[in-house]
């Protein structure tokens, strides 16, 4: 499975100028390998690693997607809003995929998922 299908841009509207607002990034994708994966580093023998496979565990890709909306809002404000992001949104977001048991059986180097869904 892939991440969800996006229907509806993370930003929209006009800016105080009257021009329309568009997302710095065209999509999650795009989001990921500019800023998420370069914010995150993993040491490759780690128990709990970042799958490289992750958009196929519905949960991570669902994830990504709510994060690059998130931070699509958040960098339109000047003030604390990023901060908020990282400390609120981020920062527990990804530490629940990678420690909470989403890659379970998965490794930095396969994707082999051990986790099955809910019955």
């Amino acid at each position: 499975m892939t991440a969800p299908v996006v229907l509806v841009p993370p930003v929209s509207g006009d800016d105080d100028n009257g021009d329309p607002i568009a997302p710095v990034f065209a999509d999650w994708q795009d989001w990921y390998e500019q800023i998420l994966s370069q914010w995150f580093t993993q040491d490759p023998d780690a128990k709990n690693a970042w799958c490289p496979g992750w958009p196929e565990h519905p949960l991570a890709a669902a994830a990504v997607d709510a994060l690059w909306r998130a931070w699509e809002v958040a960098n339109l404000d000047p003030g604390p809003s990023m901060a908020t992001f990282l400390a609120h949104q981020c920062f527990p977001i990804m530490r629940e995929l990678v420690e909470g048991g989403t890659f379970a059986g998965c490794s930095a180097a396969r994707h082999r998922p051990t986790a099955r869904p809910l019955p």
